[in-house]
């Protein structure tokens, strides 16, 4: 217990400096895009996950996301390919979201449930669902999106994220929102 206990302080002080260290990105005037690399950080130093992204969605062009970071663990920029297939998933998820679409595969083809907050978007075969948290623009869930915070779930860990990981990920994601909301005005 005394190094899970450990274990836990140690991701949340992790969480908070990269935490941090997106505000201070944001203050000085920085976009999504510029400071989504450190919400990719923050996302796999808080997150059982074996990759992240960060998208945006392109205002002009309705629901069609733009990749603007994204990484395995390691440091390896996922492939392009993958970068797409991901990319028209998630949309579809969002579409569907939009137009009052709930239906998601039941967890135990998947997996297990998305946590809260999160939308599972179906992944490659033999893999778990994506976790998407959709930065909407209003509170509803049938809100427009304006982007989504990414995670590939790793299928190897012993547990799914706990609450230290959740809130991480849900500040990251208020953040993302914010700072979408101001570059749309």
């Amino acid at each position: 217990r005394g190094l899970s206990i450990g274990v836990i302080d140690l991701k949340a002080e992790q969480a908070l400096t990269l935490l941090g260290q997106i505000t201070e990105r944001f203050a000085r005037g920085e976009k999504l895009a510029e400071a989504a690399p450190a919400i990719v950080d923050l996302l796999l130093a808080s997150y059982p996950a074996t990759a992240a992204f960060v998208a945006r969605t392109e205002s002009e062009a309705g629901l069609a996301l733009r990749w603007l970071h994204g990484r395995e663990r390691g440091g390896k920029v996922l492939d392009p390919q993958v970068q797409a297939k991901a990319l028209a998933r998630v949309e579809a998820a969002l579409r569907e979201g939009q137009a009052g679409v709930r239906e998601a595969p039941p967890p135990e083809m998947t997996g297990g449930a998305a946590p809260p907050g999160a939308i599972a978007v179906k992944s490659d075969a033999g893999n778990p669902p994506l976790h998407c948290f959709p930065l909407l623009e209003g509170v509803d869930l049938t809100s427009p999106p304006l982007g989504v915070l990414a995670l590939y779930p790793d299928p190897s860990a012993e547990e799914g994220p706990d609450e230290v990981s959740l809130r991480a990920v849900s500040m990251a994601r208020d953040f993302a929102r914010v700072r979408l909301l101001a570059e749309i005005e």
